[in-house]
């Protein structure tokens, strides 16, 4: 159905280890080897993609292998001095559980009913 514009904790995260190894010019699998050789660059890759999680400590090696902190790594909502509505969280939750279908559905419904208000308030 293609992207709906949100993206989960896992998949921002991925796009952050990829941006981070690619600027320090670095294949999967050479990343998976810094790494010390206890992941593939399959595994990698599903990092990257947001389709796996990994362990505390697999984070803060991934961030150590590539010269960074864990922070820079994670979404910009868990970065110092960031802050959410924690009603916006318990409806990213809420969302994270739906299938893809219902959450194109549940996108476009709370869109359209946002950008209502937004026009009310103008």
């Amino acid at each position: 159905m293609g992207s709906i514009g949100w993206k989960s904790d896992l998949e921002l995260t991925g796009e952050n280890i990829r941006a981070r190894r690619k600027e320090l010019h670095m294949t999967q699998s050479e990343f998976a080897e810094e790494l010390g050789g206890t992941v593939t660059n399959r595994v990698i890759s599903s990092y990257e993609c947001g389709n796996h999680e990994m362990g505390i400590q697999t984070f803060y090696d991934i961030a150590d292998t590539l010269q960074t902190t864990p922070d820079t790594l994670a979404p910009a909502r868990f970065r110092e001095g960031n802050s959410i509505d924690p009603r916006i969280k318990e409806i990213s939750d809420l969302f994270s559980t739906l299938d893809d279908s219902t959450k194109q559905i549940a996108f476009l419904s709370i869109t359209a009913m946002l950008q209502g208000f937004s026009s009310q308030n103008s």
